[in-house]
């Protein structure tokens, strides 16, 4: 196995319904953002921007950026090009842009702490670098359902991880996880003992890099022109790979049940169950909850990213609900405090 710092893998398949993360996992775009965000309120040109940044970006590649980030409303031409060529067109960043800026910061954040990349001078091409890869594998719908399904156990062997990803071709399984191995986020066990055995493990550091999708669906549903189509969060997949390293309060075990109130959501309800002191995410069942939670995708995102639980719908223990939400929400959140 490579170093931790190794970055995660480039993906090859197609993104599905996440704006944000597709935008950001370009090298370009993100130095756009980087750079426009630096500058505060001042605005800079195409070429001030390619000659500032560590990467190899023509005037032309980070133009033809820009008016894909002014028709998402990201950018916005704070004066056009003068007709004799005099002066080029200045961007800066919209609310939207902005805020986009912010959420890049505390994506590097939280992938430098899951990679434990070194907090060195120097270091920032090589962290953009773990990064976008990042957040391309996150935007792999292939590599969402790996983790998922790993994140559900302690560990899975070959034959139960692909029973468990129906429908992944086993050849694609396979070529995805080898990278995913290499850089420290999927742990690969093979035994001594004769025969020999080999089971997989999601990497617990790794976890709480679900924060990402949860953070990329806030950004989304605050500023949905900047994000089209809508975001297509797996909300009970984040849960379940979090769920280990979640800390319920003390007072008994209870079962919470959250309810995505948004047409078409996949997996639109599901528990979270309290027992002996550990948490886990699993299929709603026909048990009477403790607590049910009921909310639209962005109200849910809005209390776990920034802890407003008042549009939340909660019948049953509402202190119970409140306390398993506000567990999930640390951990999740555990790299950007």
């Amino acid at each position: 196995m490579t170093s931790p710092s190794s970055p995660p893998p480039r993906p090859r398949a197609a993104s599905t319904g996440s704006p944000g993360a597709t935008l950001l996992a370009d090298p370009a775009t993100r130095a756009i953002v980087a750079h426009l965000g630096a500058a505060g309120a001042g605005s800079l040109d195409a070429t001030q921007i390619a000659g500032a940044v560590q990467l190899s970006l023509t005037g032309r590649l980070v133009r033809d950026r820009l008016r894909i980030l002014e028709r998402r409303g990201v950018v916005v031409a704070t004066s056009r090009a003068a007709s004799d060529g005099s002066a080029p067109t200045r961007w800066a960043l919209t609310d939207a842009g902005r805020d986009l800026h912010r959420l890049l910061s505390l994506i590097t954040r939280i992938t430098a702490h899951a990679a434990r990349l070194p907090e060195a001078s120097g270091q920032a091409k090589a962290t953009d670098a773990v990064v976008g890869c990042t957040l391309s594998a996150l935007d792999d719908p292939i590599v969402r359902t790996v983790a998922r399904q790993l994140g559900a156990a302690s560990f899975l062997e070959p034959l139960e991880l692909e029973a468990a990803c129906t429908g992944i071709p086993r050849r694609t399984l396979y070529r995805r996880l080898g990278p995913l191995v290499d850089a420290g986020a999927i742990l690969r066990e093979t035994t001594r003992q004769v025969p020999r055995s080999t089971r997989y493990a999601l990497v617990d550091r790794w976890r709480p890099v679900v924060a990402v999708l949860v953070l990329i669906a806030w950004w989304e549903s605050r500023h949905p022109g900047a994000a089209s189509p809508p975001a297509d969060l797996d909300l009970a997949g984040a849960m379940t790979i979090v769920s280990p390293r979640v800390r319920p309060r003390r007072g008994g075990d209870a079962v919470v049940r959250w309810v995505v109130a948004e047409p078409g959501a996949r997996f639109a309800s599901f528990d979270t169950a309290t027992a002996d002191g550990a948490v886990v995410t699993r299929a709603s069942d026909a048990a009477t909850p403790t607590a049910t939670v009921r909310a639209p995708l962005a109200a849910w995102t809005a209390a776990l990213v920034e802890g407003s639980f008042g549009p939340l719908e909660i019948t049953g223990d509402a202190a119970q609900a409140e306390a398993m939400l506000a567990a999930f929400r640390a951990a999740l959140l555990a790299y950007v405090r």
